[in-house]
């Protein structure tokens, strides 16, 4: 298990050293929940997770998994594509990867960009059935090819995989990119408080832009400081919690 994803547990442990935090931002609690978001939820991965929480001496509250939500991510890309939000692009991933441009100079548009709305959930449906081979569509999001933060370039959501799953068999041979998991995840169990380290402060922008459309609840989100974690010795008051916009 990832160091820093045994954080949230020792933070729940530290709830009354957050009281403040928490406070200001009208939460009572920190709910300890156990989720897998990667996709692909390989089933050694999980049995390390859960061994790995029990040795630190800690049990979860409930145990979720970004597959629960495959049903729900899938029908709100779908809402993504009726409002044009989303495209089907037909590209390789080479030429997907040519076309975002460097952080001087903006992307430039799929020629799948303005693909109908038809077509695109014509398509869309089809892969969902598996009946195309990897890598020959993927659902991208509509968002904007020039933006700064090259996270916003028209991200791929979904994308072709026909691999079982071990908790859903075959029933799917689509499967959702994490960005698109993430944040929708957390908007189905109600997470309160999104914590993440300094690394992944620009996938925010693409977090929130996810939970806008359509409008949903944004969790409050806070980085905590690399400080946190030294190499030879953990201690959690060199832990800061920043909530957003704050230096």
């Amino acid at each position: 298990m990832h160091l820093f994803f045994s954080t949230p547990v020792w933070i729940n442990e530290l709830n009354n050293s957050l009281k403040n935090f928490l406070t200001l931002h009208d939460k009572s609690q920190l709910v300890s929940k156990l989720r897998l978001v990667k996709s692909s939820e390989e089933i050694k991965y999980v049995k390390a997770i859960k061994e790995d929480i029990k040795w630190l001496g800690y049990l979860w509250e409930k145990e979720c998994y970004a597959s629960d939500y495959f049903e729900q991510l899938y029908s709100w890309a779908n809402y993504l594509i009726d409002n044009d939000l989303a495209y089907i692009d037909s590209q390789s991933s080479k030429e997907i990867a040519d076309q975002k441009g460097t952080p001087l100079i903006p992307g430039a548009a799929s020629p799948y960009r303005n693909r109908s709305i038809k077509e695109s959930k014509d398509i869309f449906l089809e892969m969902a059935e598996g009946k195309y081979p990897e890598g020959a569509h993927v659902l991208r999001a509509k968002v904007d090819m020039s933006s700064p933060n090259m996270l916003l370039r028209d991200p791929v959501i979904y994308r072709v995989l026909n691999k079982p799953h071990h908790r859903t068999a075959n029933k799917w041979s689509i499967y959702p990119m994490y960005d698109w998991t993430h944040g929708e995840s957390d908007y189905i169990e109600q997470i309160s408080h999104s914590l993440c380290t300094l690394e992944f402060k620009p996938h925010r922008d693409l977090y929130d832009w996810f939970l806008k459309v359509p409008s949903q609840t944004l969790p409050v989100k806070a980085s905590l400081d690399d400080e946190f974690i030294n190499l030879r010795f953990l201690n959690y008051r060199k832990a800061h919690l920043r909530p957003e916009g704050k230096p």
